[in-house]
């Protein structure tokens, strides 16, 4: 039986979205981008009750995209609408002047205002509230 090419996308549409601007594959289920060299071994290790076959037609479908490594990535200088298949979550952004530095946790905020700004507490805060998203978990965040 042959296959058409809607009936894959349609699959892959459950499982994966490709965006095409930032050139990475998002998994639908965990919400971030796998790492072109890391598809099979998620789908492996992440999501055992999709059969064996659908997870061998991702991985072989992600490699027919043009997906960027963690490390080649282009983030973007401004803020930007969402992106659609990635987390929002609650971060931090930094105040000082010339600074746009984005951190998950407000400890490492206050690591990066000590070490970059040479910052101290009875300054106050130098930063503020924002709804951030990052492409990658782990140690490939960004």
């Amino acid at each position: 039986m042959k296959i058409s090419h809607f009936t894959i996308t349609n699959t892959m549409d459950q499982y994966v979205t490709y965006n095409r601007e930032y050139q990475v594959l998002i998994c639908r289920q965990h919400a971030y981008a796998i790492p072109p060299e890391r598809m099979f071994r998620h789908l492996q290790d992440f999501h055992i009750a999709i059969p064996l076959p659908t997870r061998q037609a991702i991985s072989d479908y992600s490699k027919t995209l043009d997906l960027v490594t963690p490390e080649n990535i282009t983030m973007p200088n401004e803020p930007v609408q969402f992106i659609d298949g990635l987390t929002i979550v609650s971060g931090f952004e930094c105040q000082h002047e010339g600074c746009a530095e984005l951190c998950g946790t407000e400890r490492s905020m206050k690591e990066h205002c000590r070490r970059i700004h040479e910052w101290k507490a009875k300054a106050g805060v130098l930063w503020r509230n924002q709804m951030l998203q990052s492409f990658f978990e782990g140690p490939y965040r960004k």
